[in-house]
């Protein structure tokens, strides 16, 4: 998404500064972006895949064929806020 890096920054910096940090802290706030942001997603879910726990918290498509949408949704807790 064009220009998110630098609107990310700002809207930080206006953040910090509205809880009344200092100027100088404010300004040395930097958002850097991976030079592969494009395969980022890729790359993250890759990584996720490879967890000894993944096995455990995935919903499989013949699960959710012989169960239907709502498998797994008694044992997950949601805040209600």
């Amino acid at each position: 998404m064009k220009g998110l890096p630098e609107r990310l920054e700002a809207e930080v910096k206006a953040a910090m500064a509205s809880l009344g940090i200092k100027t100088e802290i404010c300004e040395e706030v930097r958002v850097h972006t991976p030079g592969s942001r494009k395969y980022s997603a890729w790359i993250g879910g890759s990584r996720l895949s490879q967890l000894p726990a993944y096995d455990d918290s995935v919903l499989w498509r013949e699960d959710y064929l012989e169960y239907g949408e709502n498998y797994g949704m008694e044992e997950a807790e949601y805040d209600e806020e």
